[in-house]
């Protein structure tokens, strides 16, 4: 089941310090498996993806849409798989256009996935 971004406003001040750039949950927290909808990277926008703590074993995989094929595909850069796991829990995307999905399995523990990008 997808869940829907939810956008914080154009500034907030957590722990007394403001933050400007915007920060959505893509995931929330939970231990159930999760797919995402199609999310657009845009070129010239960077983005910082960051998950809750994984554990020993677990990750979050993301797919790349191929346009050609109408179809989802494994997301490799380099010949590695995209992806986050445990100790590797950011991921950054900074000039790329693509169209991605994550996919979250089952986790022990609760674990979401937020974005921060620029205004």
């Amino acid at each position: 089941m997808a869940q829907s971004i939810e956008i914080l406003a154009m500034s907030q001040v957590i722990e007394n310090i403001t933050v400007y750039e915007k920060h959505a949950v893509v995931i929330e927290a939970q231990t159930a498996a999760v797919t995402t909808d199609l999310i657009e990277l845009r070129n010239h926008i960077n983005y910082s993806y960051s998950c809750s703590t994984l554990g020993v074993g677990e990750e979050i995989l993301v797919e790349i849409y191929d346009v050609s094929k109408s179809a989802w595909q494994p997301y490799m850069v380099d010949g590695d798989r995209v992806k986050l796991a445990k100790d590797y829990e950011q991921l950054h995307f900074r000039q790329v256009s693509a169209l991605i999905r994550f996919i979250k399995p089952l986790t022990a523990q609760d674990v979401g996935l937020a974005v921060a990008h620029p205004q």
